[in-house]
């Protein structure tokens, strides 16, 4: 079984790899470049969360796990759910007021679910163990250290 250790280089390198493929060159599409911008930001925390983690601040790191899972949202949200009057909204309007979480993450799991198949809870569940990650760092940061 791999050491903590070496689960952490290992994340490393995935967001390594990840990072240059969302930062390639595409098309001027909103609908693709917003949901490109929120992953970027998530890959931004999933490094911050590393760094604080090797650095020995546990509760830090999982403060921002919600963060993560916010950015990861709002980006299959934007690409897979949201109209095109919200997707110019969410890209002219500093204040555009996204759906509830739960919410984002139903309508993005109904969205990706094969209609022939049982429908995904993937979004959803990731959402409830992001929050509670941050619940806990919120809570009591001592049980983490």
């Amino acid at each position: 079984m791999p050491t903590f250790e070496e689960q952490l280089t290992k994340a490393e390198n995935v967001n390594g790899r990840i990072g240059p493929l969302l930062r390639s060159k595409y098309n001027d599409d909103r609908r693709l470049t917003l949901p490109l911008a929120y992953l970027n930001l998530s890959l931004d925390h999933h490094r911050a969360i590393i760094a604080l983690i090797r650095a020995g601040l546990y509760g830090s790191a999982m403060a921002l796990v919600r963060l993560v899972f916010e950015a990861m949202i709002r980006s299959h949200w934007v690409a897979k759910c949201a109209t095109d009057a919200q997707v110019e909204e969410v890209a002219e309007n500093d204040d555009f007021r996204f759906p509830k979480m739960d919410d984002m993450a139903k309508a993005v799991d109904a969205a990706l679910s094969d209609p022939n198949d049982e429908p995904l809870s993937f979004f959803q569940r990731a959402k409830a163990d992001a929050w509670k990650a941050s619940a806990l760092a919120k809570s009591d940061p001592f049980v983490l250290s």
